[in-house]
Protein backbone atom coordinates (compact mmCIF):
# COMPACT_ATOMS: atom_id res chain seq x y z
CA UNK A 1 0.00 0.00 0.00
CA UNK A 2 2.87 2.37 0.68
CA UNK A 3 3.82 3.00 -2.96
CA UNK A 4 0.15 3.66 -3.59
CA UNK A 5 -0.40 6.16 -0.77
CA UNK A 6 2.98 7.90 -0.63
CA UNK A 7 2.26 10.45 -3.36
CA UNK A 8 -1.06 11.37 -1.74
CA UNK A 9 0.59 11.84 1.65
CA UNK A 10 3.29 14.09 0.17
CA UNK A 11 0.61 16.03 -1.73
CA UNK A 12 -1.45 16.60 1.44
CA UNK A 13 1.66 17.61 3.39
CA UNK A 14 2.44 20.17 0.68
CA UNK A 15 -1.08 21.61 0.94
CA UNK A 16 -0.69 21.82 4.70
CA UNK A 17 2.72 23.52 4.50
CA UNK A 18 1.30 25.98 1.95
CA UNK A 19 -1.43 26.81 4.52
CA UNK A 20 -4.29 25.85 2.21
CA UNK A 21 -7.58 26.00 4.13
CA UNK A 22 -10.00 23.08 4.00
CA UNK A 23 -12.66 25.19 2.26
CA UNK A 24 -10.25 27.02 -0.06
CA UNK A 25 -10.68 26.48 -3.79
CA UNK A 26 -7.70 24.65 -5.34
CA UNK A 27 -5.98 25.98 -8.43
CA UNK A 28 -6.48 24.08 -11.67
CA UNK A 29 -2.87 22.84 -11.53
CA UNK A 30 -3.22 21.52 -7.96
CA UNK A 31 -6.61 19.95 -8.74
CA UNK A 32 -5.10 18.27 -11.82
CA UNK A 33 -2.23 16.88 -9.71
CA UNK A 34 -4.72 15.46 -7.17
CA UNK A 35 -6.87 13.92 -9.92
CA UNK A 36 -3.77 12.29 -11.42
CA UNK A 37 -2.87 10.78 -8.04
CA UNK A 38 -6.43 9.45 -7.62
CA UNK A 39 -6.52 8.08 -11.18
CA UNK A 40 -3.26 6.22 -10.57
CA UNK A 41 -4.82 4.57 -7.49
CA UNK A 42 -8.07 3.65 -9.23
CA UNK A 43 -8.47 -0.05 -9.84
CA UNK A 44 -5.52 -1.12 -7.70
CA UNK A 45 -5.88 -4.68 -6.43
CA UNK A 46 -3.41 -6.68 -4.38
CA UNK A 47 -4.00 -10.04 -2.77
CA UNK A 48 -2.07 -10.48 0.46
CA UNK A 49 -1.75 -13.98 1.92
CA UNK A 50 -2.52 -13.98 5.63
CA UNK A 51 -1.04 -17.27 6.82
CA UNK A 52 2.70 -17.47 6.18
CA UNK A 53 4.01 -20.16 8.54
CA UNK A 54 3.03 -23.42 10.10
CA UNK A 55 2.46 -23.19 13.83
CA UNK A 56 5.64 -23.40 15.94
CA UNK A 57 7.96 -23.14 12.96
CA UNK A 58 11.21 -21.16 13.11
CA UNK A 59 11.97 -18.02 11.16
CA UNK A 60 14.03 -14.87 11.07
CA UNK A 61 13.19 -11.25 10.41
CA UNK A 62 15.06 -9.13 7.90
CA UNK A 63 14.24 -5.44 8.18
CA UNK A 64 15.38 -2.86 5.65
CA UNK A 65 15.57 0.80 6.71
CA UNK A 66 16.08 3.67 4.29
CA UNK A 67 15.41 7.36 3.85
CA UNK A 68 15.27 10.10 1.26
CA UNK A 69 14.44 13.79 1.37
CA UNK A 70 10.76 12.86 0.88
CA UNK A 71 10.32 10.06 3.43
CA UNK A 72 11.91 7.47 5.67
CA UNK A 73 10.69 3.91 5.95
CA UNK A 74 11.30 0.38 7.15
CA UNK A 75 10.00 -2.88 5.73
CA UNK A 76 9.90 -6.23 7.51
CA UNK A 77 10.43 -9.54 5.75
CA UNK A 78 9.73 -12.90 7.37
CA UNK A 79 12.21 -15.51 6.16
CA UNK A 80 11.19 -19.08 6.98
CA UNK A 81 13.47 -21.01 4.63
CA UNK A 82 16.18 -20.18 2.12
CA UNK A 83 13.59 -19.77 -0.64
CA UNK A 84 10.68 -18.44 1.42
CA UNK A 85 10.51 -14.74 2.25
CA UNK A 86 7.38 -12.65 2.73
CA UNK A 87 6.94 -8.93 3.11
CA UNK A 88 4.79 -8.66 6.22
CA UNK A 89 4.91 -5.00 7.25
CA UNK A 90 5.94 -1.61 5.94
CA UNK A 91 5.86 1.70 7.76
CA UNK A 92 6.80 5.10 6.37
CA UNK A 93 6.88 8.61 7.72
CA UNK A 94 7.18 11.99 6.07
CA UNK A 95 9.85 14.28 7.52
CA UNK A 96 8.76 17.47 9.24
CA UNK A 97 8.67 20.50 7.01
CA UNK A 98 8.91 22.80 10.02
CA UNK A 99 12.67 22.39 10.21
CA UNK A 100 15.49 21.30 7.94
CA UNK A 101 16.49 17.69 8.54
CA UNK A 102 19.57 16.11 6.97
CA UNK A 103 19.46 12.78 5.13
CA UNK A 104 21.69 11.10 7.77
CA UNK A 105 19.23 12.16 10.50
CA UNK A 106 16.37 10.75 8.42
CA UNK A 107 18.37 7.53 7.99
CA UNK A 108 18.73 7.38 11.78
CA UNK A 109 14.96 7.88 12.09
CA UNK A 110 14.49 4.99 9.67
CA UNK A 111 16.69 2.80 11.88
CA UNK A 112 14.65 3.77 14.95
CA UNK A 113 11.48 2.91 13.06
CA UNK A 114 12.99 -0.45 12.06
CA UNK A 115 13.77 -1.28 15.69
CA UNK A 116 10.22 -0.39 16.77
CA UNK A 117 8.80 -2.58 13.99
CA UNK A 118 11.10 -5.45 15.00
CA UNK A 119 9.89 -5.32 18.60
CA UNK A 120 6.26 -5.14 17.51
CA UNK A 121 6.47 -7.99 14.98
CA UNK A 122 8.41 -10.30 17.32
CA UNK A 123 5.79 -9.66 20.00
CA UNK A 124 2.95 -10.46 17.58
CA UNK A 125 4.55 -13.62 16.17
CA UNK A 126 5.86 -15.15 19.40
CA UNK A 127 2.72 -17.28 19.85
CA UNK A 128 3.06 -19.00 16.47
CA UNK A 129 6.77 -19.07 15.67
CA UNK A 130 10.25 -18.73 17.09
CA UNK A 131 12.21 -15.82 15.69
CA UNK A 132 15.80 -17.05 15.68
CA UNK A 133 17.40 -13.91 14.33
CA UNK A 134 16.53 -10.28 13.61
CA UNK A 135 18.66 -8.52 11.01
CA UNK A 136 18.27 -4.78 10.41
CA UNK A 137 19.86 -3.47 7.23
CA UNK A 138 20.76 0.11 6.34
CA UNK A 139 22.97 1.62 3.65
CA UNK A 140 23.81 4.64 5.81
CA UNK A 141 27.28 4.33 7.33
CA UNK A 142 26.73 7.60 9.20
CA UNK A 143 23.51 6.46 10.91
CA UNK A 144 25.04 3.08 11.76
CA UNK A 145 28.10 4.87 13.15
CA UNK A 146 25.88 7.07 15.30
CA UNK A 147 24.08 4.05 16.76
CA UNK A 148 27.37 2.27 17.52
CA UNK A 149 28.77 5.44 19.12
CA UNK A 150 25.60 5.92 21.19
CA UNK A 151 25.74 2.30 22.41
CA UNK A 152 29.38 2.86 23.39
CA UNK A 153 28.58 6.11 25.21
CA UNK A 154 25.58 4.56 26.99
CA UNK A 155 27.60 1.59 28.22
CA UNK A 156 30.60 3.75 29.19
CA UNK A 157 28.48 6.25 31.10
CA UNK A 158 26.24 3.56 32.60
CA UNK A 159 23.12 4.93 30.92
CA UNK A 160 21.93 1.78 29.11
Amino acid sequence: MLPLTHRARVFLQTLWSDSVDWDEQLTDEVRHEWNTICDDMDGFRKRIPRFLLTKHSRAQLVICADASAEAYAACVYLVAAPQSAHLIMVKARLPSRKRIVTIPKLELSALRLAVRLAVSVVKQLKAITTIDHVLILSDSEIAIGWTVAQDYLDSTLGIG
